[in-house]
Formats: structure tokens, C-alpha cells, sequence
């Protein structure tokens, strides 16, 4: 299928192809060999979005329900999800067999056969422009804590700063808070 008749995928889905396409360009992911098949976990982290709970339901929410359906609605794509994997099983959810039709016992080969494909393939049509700008949402450390800033540091209201002038004074006024030229209790 030509990139042009391809329909869009949404931006959680190409975040996610983008970060896909980036392992397998960067050599990490080898043909054949599911032990360098990226987990539902560490494909959170690398998105930037710590792991709260069951990591594989927590990344078909972040994007990988959608790279899967787009997949399934473009029959010629390799399906380059089958790359994400169970850590411990080293292979994807038996639902993904099922959702392309392969619940027979055969669904293995096909598996690997489509992630093969999915390795070889040029996706670089595929990839939006908009999806190279993606940064992730936050720096995650091997330990799954986030090097996010502390926007409590941030936010907090200095005394004077921010709350103040005459729109302030009139909707405190008005809301009961306090009255104006009096100070808040």
C-alpha cells in the first residue's frame, strides 16, 4: 500500500511507530529473535510515561490498541506491534494473534514471519512529521521513577505576585473571599 492511500494513524499510535522504528533502525531489535523484542514496560519508559499497574494494558491505551487496528485496517503493513512483547513469555498477548485472525496453532510462525517483515520494512513514508517532533512527556530512570520537574516548586503563588490588582480584588470581593483592602484570614 502506497503511504499516500494509507489512512492517518492517530498521534498516540505514531508516537509509538516512531519509537518502534527508532529501535529497529538503532539495531536493537534483531530478525528472528524475540529475546531482543521490546516489553510492554520498557516501550512505556522509552515513550517516557512511568509504568502504573499491568504494563501491556496501560500501553494499548498509550498507543498500542492504535498502531494495532491501523495495522489491521492496512492489510499490506507488516504488523511492526508483534515487536512489543510480554517480558516473561517473550511474546505478544495471544489477542494480538486473534485481532489479525491467527488463533490457530500456527499463529507463532506468522508472528515472526510479520515481524521480520516489520523489521526489513521502510517506514519512513509512514512516519508523520509531526510524530519526529514528539518528545517524550518525561525522562523515566531505570528504576521507572520520572525526572520530571517539581511543578509544585513552580506553581506556588508568592505572596503578592500573582494575585493581585484590581480583577483579583473585585472577584475575591465578590466571591466572599475577602473584602477589598482587607487581608485573606
Amino acid at each position: 500500500m502506497k503511504p499516500e492511500n494509507t489512512p492517518p494513524l492517530g498521534s498516540k499510535g505514531a508516537r509509538l511507530l516512531e519509537f518502534l522504528v527508532n529501535k529497529i533502525t538503532g539495531g536493537w531489535i534483531k530478525k528472528g529473535d524475540p529475546k531482543t523484542f521490546i516489553p510492554y514496560s520498557k516501550a512505556l519508559r522509552g515513550l517516557g510515561i512511568p509504568v502504573r499497574g499491568r504494563a501491556g494494558q496501560q500501553l494499548k491505551r498509550e498507543g498500542l490498541d492504535e498502531l494495532n487496528g491501523w495495522t489491521k485496517m492496512n492489510r499490506d503493513l507488516p504488523k511492526i506491534d508483534g515487536l512489543i512483547v510480554d517480558k516473561q513469555t517473550r511474546r505478544p498477548n495471544r489477542s494480538f494473534a486473534q485481532s489479525h485472525g491467527r488463533d490457530t496453532g500456527d499463529w507463532e510462525n506468522w508472528w515472526l514471519a510479520e515481524t521480520a517483515k516489520a523489521i526489513g520494512f521502510d517506514w519512513s513514508p509512514y512516519l508523520a512529521k509531526s510524530a519526529r517532533a514528539i518528545q517524550p512527556a518525561a525522562r523515566v530512570r531505570e528504576d521507572g521513577e520520572s525526572e520530571t520537574p517539581d511543578y509544585r516548586k513552580i506553581i506556588t503563588i508568592e505572596p503578592g505576585k500573582r494575585a493581585d490588582g484590581p480583577a483579583f480584588a473585585e472577584c475575591a470581593s465578590r466571591s466572599g473571599i475577602f473584602s477589598v483592602g482587607s487581608q485573606p484570614a
